[in-house]
């Protein structure tokens, strides 16, 4: 799984050197408890350090706070309003990357995420989107924000793309370091995988 990296952070506990973050499947929270893929085990929370609290997306972003939101669960709009500016009270400036595509199949769009979060939101997305204006400037005039295309490392439509992404998998210079440090918060991924783990076209978090 090319994300594991990103998704896992370094830390000084003296007994353990990463902090797993969260992953969401249809299920909700993937915890021990969840009946789990070889690819999820390593980052299913224990069961019994989550109490009765809510596995859905909702209640897993009140509880864990995070910075950084990751659909690719082909679930359009997942991502409501609720979720994201109960995420945007604990996060100023926050990541929302709704990467399943085509279009349709966004968990939000690039203006509602803007909108909700008064455009402090950093969005990227796995299909093209048109520019979104709105009163975000300084003084509060219209500004337009580019909307970047965040996708697979094979990208057949554009060779610059496909070169670059190429490169990160073979040599991994976006892998977090020493100079490269994760987000602070945390990382909320959710996505959707075929029984026996094998990832869908959008599925796992994990492209």
């Amino acid at each position: 799984m090319r994300l594991r990296p990103s998704v896992i952070s370094p830390t000084k506990r003296p007994r353990s050197r990463f902090v797993l973050r969260r992953l969401i499947d249809k299920p909700g929270l993937l915890t021990t408890e969840t009946e789990l893929s070889d690819a999820q085990r390593g980052f299913a929370k224990d069961a019994s350090s989550w109490n009765d609290r809510g596995r859905d997306l909702l209640s897993v972003v009140k509880a864990v706070r995070p910075n950084v939101l990751i659909g690719t669960s082909t679930v359009p709009g997942a991502f409501t309003e609720e979720i994201v500016k109960a995420m945007h009270e604990h996060a100023p400036r926050l990541i929302i990357l709704p990467l399943s595509n085509p279009t349709r199949l966004h968990e939000a769009t690039p203006a509602d995420l803007l909108k909700w979060t008064d455009g402090k939101a950093l969005v990227a997305t796995g299909s093209p989107f048109d520019p979104v204006s709105g009163p975000w400037g300084a003084n509060g005039e219209d500004v337009s924000i580019d909307i970047a295309e965040c996708n697979n490392s094979v990208a057949p439509h554009r060779s610059d793309a496909r070169g670059r992404g190429r490169g990160c998998v073979v040599d991994e210079p976006c892998a977090p370091g020493p100079n490269r440090p994760s987000p602070p918060g945390g990382v909320v991924c959710q996505g959707d995988q075929r029984p026996g783990g094998e990832e869908r076209d959008q599925g796992g978090c994990g492209r």
